[in-house]
C-alpha cells in the first residue's frame, strides 16, 4: 500500500508523455479494446469542468447560476460568465 503515499504526477511537467504513453497499452487491456486510440484528458480539475461545459453547452444557451458560491466553485462559474 506504499505506493499511494507518494505525490501524484504532474501533467504540465515535461516528462509526462513518457509516463503517460504506457498507460495507453494499459487502458486498450482495460477495456479489451484492440482497435482505435484511447484518449486520456491530462488537466485539473478545472480543466475537466471546461471541457465538460463545452461539449455540454451551445453558444448562447442560457444557464442559472447562484450568485454567491465558495471560492472552490466560483471558478468553473467564472468561465461561464
Amino acid at each position: 500500500m506504499n505506493w499511494q503515499n507518494r505525490p501524484s504526477e504532474n501533467h504540465r511537467d515535461p516528462y509526462f508523455d513518457k509516463f503517460l504513453m504506457p498507460i495507453f497499452e494499459d487502458v486498450k487491456y482495460l477495456f479489451q479494446s484492440k482497435a482505435g486510440q484511447p484518449f486520456i484528458f491530462p488537466s485539473t480539475g478545472t480543466g475537466a469542468w471546461e471541457s465538460a461545459l463545452t461539449n455540454c453547452l451551445s453558444p448562447g444557451c442560457a444557464l442559472h447560476l447562484p450568485s454567491h458560491l465558495p471560492s472552490s466553485a466560483s471558478r468553473p462559474c467564472d468561465f461561464l460568465r
